[in-house]
Order: structure tokens, then C-alpha cells, then sequence
């Protein structure tokens, strides 16, 4: 799951399920996307992951 920035009670919930990582959008690797069948991407984290493309 990518969150827009640290969210406690994101990341406190996530741990608590097998095979689920929680990152912040702003570090998430390439690696990090590619690695999964599924990604969830809360709406805000969406312009995070887009501004290095926007320069």
C-alpha cells in the first residue's frame, strides 16, 4: 500500500497482514511496485508518484 506520507494507523494495521508493506509514495522504489500482484495507491499518493515525471 503507497500513502502519501507516514501514517501511523496505516502502518500499524498493514504489518498486522501477511504480505502487505506499507510505504510512503515519495521512497517507493521501482522495485517496490514491480514485486507485487497488486498495489493499492490512496488518491493523494497518485501526485506523489507523479512528480518526478511533471519536472
Amino acid at each position: 500500500m503507497l500513502t502519501v506520507n507516514k501514517n501511523e494507523n496505516v502502518y500499524k494495521s498493514g504489518r498486522n497482514i501477511p504480505k502487505v508493506n506499507v510505504l510512503n509514495a515519495s521512497s517507493a522504489a521501482t522495485y517496490d511496485l514491480v514485486n507485487n500482484q497488486l498495489i493499492l495507491i490512496q488518491k493523494s499518493a497518485v501526485d506523489e508518484l507523479c512528480k518526478p515525471f511533471l519536472k
